[in-house]
C-alpha cells in the first residue's frame, strides 16, 4: 500500500510540474495556476482514502470519480485556456478560491464523518439468482420504461425512472456477460442495438456529457466484472475519435440543429455532421478568430462550471442580490407530476440565465445550467457555500454506505450503481439533480420486488448462505 501511495504522490507531483512548465499559458496569471494546483492535490484526497479504506466497503470507486470531474471543471483548463476565453465570464481567483475551499470543506466532513455511515441495511433489492429469467425480464422492464418516455412520449412523471433504467438494462446484459450467463442471440442483438443507439443519438444530440458517461459507466461494470482491460481501452478510443472529429465544429453544429425553426430530421443530422466534417477550414486553427480557438480545446466544455462561478461570485451581491434559497424547491420534487399536475416547474437554470442577463426574458428554454457551487454562493453567500457543501458532504456519505456497498449481492450492485452514478459532476442545480433520489429510489425498490416476490418467499425456506449466488 505504501508502494502505491508513493506512485501517486511522485505522478501528482509530475503532472503538476508539468502542467506548470509546459503547458501552463503565459496569458494566464500564476496566481490562478497556484490555485489550480491547490485543486488538483486537493483532489488526491479521495484516492488516498479509498485505497486506504474506501475499497474494504465500496464497489467502485465514487468519490475519487467524482474528485476527477472536479479537477476536470476547476484545475486542468486553467492551464490550458485563456481566462478571457471562459464561456460566459472570465475566469477569476475569487471563483478558484471559493472552489478550492468549497470542496476542502465536502471532503474535510465528508471523511471525518465517514466511519458513522456504516448502514446495516444496504440496496440490495435483487434476491434472485443471475442466472433466472426474471433478470432479464426486470431489465428488459426498465428499458421499456426508458423507451416510452424518452423515445416514444415525453413523460416527465416516468423520465427519471427510465433515465436510470438504461443504466440499469446496459450494465445488467453487460454483467450477464461478463459473468458467461447464457443469454438468448435476440437479446444480445437488442442490446447491441440499444447500445448503439444511444452512442449514435448522444453523438447527434451535439451533446457529449451523454456520451462521456454512458462510456465511463460501462466502463465501471466491465472492471467490476472483469471482462478485460482492453474492452475499457477500446471504448475510450471510440469516445476521444468522436470528440476529436466533433469538438471543432460542435457548436456549429448546435447552431444549426438546436435553434432552428424546424425539427432537424435525422438524416439531415446525419449530412450535417458529415458536412461540417468533411469541411477542412473547421479544423485550420489559423482561421479561426483567437477567441475561438480555446473552444477547440478539449477542456473548454468542462471548465464552463467555473466560468458560471465567476460570473456569480463578481455580481453578486454588489449587482445582483442574493436569491436566499428560492432555488431550492425541495417538496415538490417527493411528489409526481401525475398526481400534482400544477407544481412548480424546476427552473432554476432558466432564473439564473434571466438574472445574469445570459439570454433575453422572452427565452423560455436556458442552455446555461446552474453549478451545485455557484448555486450556493448565489443563494447565500460565503455561508452558502460553507453550509451546502457540509450538507452535501452528508449526502454522499448516504448514497455511497447505501448504494455503493460490497454486502450488495450479485446483479444487485448494477442497480446501486445505476442509481448514484449520475452524480459523479455538478453541473447541474441541486435540487434538479438530487431532487428525484427518494422517489427513484422507492419506485425501483417497488418493481424490484413486484418482479421477484414469489422468489423471495422460496429462497426464505433456504437456508441463508443458499439464498443468493456467489
Amino acid at each position: 500500500m505504501g508502494q502505491r501511495l508513493t506512485y501517486l504522490f511522485l505522478f501528482f507531483l509530475c503532472l503538476n510540474a508539468t502542467l506548470l512548465s509546459i503547458a501552463y499559458h503565459s496569458d494566464t496569471p500564476f496566481k490562478l495556476a497556484l490555485w489550480a494546483s491547490a485543486i488538483l492535490w486537493l483532489n488526491i484526497a479521495p484516492i488516498v482514502h479509498y485505497l486506504l479504506v474506501g475499497h474494504k466497503r465500496e464497489i467502485f470507486p465514487y468519490l475519487p470519480i467524482l474528485g476527477f470531474f472536479i479537477t476536470l471543471t476547476y484545475s486542468l483548463p486553467v492551464f490550458f485556456i485563456r481566462p478571457t476565453s471562459y464561456e460566459i465570464a472570465p475566469l477569476t481567483e475569487k471563483a478558484l478560491n471559493y472552489a478550492f475551499f468549497g470542496y476542502f470543506t465536502f471532503y474535510f466532513f465528508y471523511f471525518l464523518s465517514y466511519p458513522l455511515f456504516q448502514f446495516k441495511k444496504c440496496f440490495d433489492v435483487i434476491a434472485v439468482p443471475v442466472t433466472s429469467p426474471r433478470v432479464h425480464v426486470l431489465a428488459l422492464f426498465f428499458l421499456a420504461i426508458f423507451v416510452i418516455s424518452s423515445k416514444i412520449y415525453t413523460i416527465a412523471s416516468l423520465k427519471y425512472i427510465g433515465d436510470a433504467g438504461i443504466f440499469i438494462y446496459l450494465g445488467t446484459y453487460l454483467y450477464l456477460f461478463g459473468t458467461k450467463v447464457r443469454v438468448p442471440r435476440w437479446e444480445k442483438a437488442l442490446y447491441y442495438f440499444i447500445l448503439a443507439e444511444e452512442f449514435v443519438s448522444a453523438f447527434l444530440s451535439g451533446q457529449f456529457a451523454g456520451l462521456a458517461l454512458m462510456s465511463l459507466f460501462l466502463s465501471i461494470v466491465i472492471v467490476l466484472v472483469k471482462i478485460g482491460f482492453r474492452k475499457v481501452i477500446f471504448l475510450s478510443v471510440i469516445f476521444l475519435i468522436f470528440y476529436y472529429f466533433f469538438a471543432p465544429v460542435k457548436y456549429k453544429y448546435r447552431d444549426k440543429v438546436w435553434y432552428s425553426h424546424k425539427e432537424v430530421s435525422l438524416t439531415e443530422r446525419i449530412n450535417l455532421v458529415i458536412e461540417l466534417i468533411g469541411d477542412t477550414s473547421n479544423y485550420n486553427k489559423t482561421k479561426l478568430p483567437e477567441n475561438y480557438k480555446d473552444r477547440m480545446n478539449v477542456l473548454w466544455r468542462p471548465s464552463y462550471d467555473a466560468s458560471a462561478l465567476s460570473l456569480v461570485t463578481a455580481k453578486t451581491p454588489s449587482e445582483i442580490p442574493f436569491t436566499n434559497g428560492s432555488t431550492y424547491i425541495f417538496l415538490p420534487k417527493l411528489i409526481p407530476r401525475v398526481f400534482w399536475p400544477n407544481k412548480p416547474t424546476e427552473d432554476a437554470s432558466l432564473d439564473f440565465a434571466h438574472r445574469y442577463h445570459l439570454v433575453n426574458h422572452l427565452v423560455t428554454i436556458s442552455p446555461y445550467p446552474l453549478p451545485i457551487l455557484a448555486e450556493m454562493y448565489m443563494n447565500y453567500g460565503e455561508m452558502g457555500i460553507l453550509i451546502g457543501m457540509l450538507c452535501l458532504s452528508i449526502l454522499y456519505n448516504v448514497l455511497n454506505s447505501y448504494f455503493n456497498n460490497n454486502r450488495i449481492h450479485s446483479i444487485g450492485k448494477i442497480y446501486g450503481i445505476s442509481i448514484i452514478f449520475p452524480y459523479i459532476y455538478h453541473e447541474g442545480n441541486l435540487t434538479m439533480t438530487f431532487g428525484n433520489i427518494p422517489l427513484l429510489t422507492l419506485c425501483i425498490y417497488i418493481i424490484c420486488r413486484v418482479f421477484q416476490v414469489r422468489i423471495i418467499e422460496m429462497k426464505r425456506k433456504l437456508p441463508f448462505h443458499l439464498r443468493f449466488d456467489p
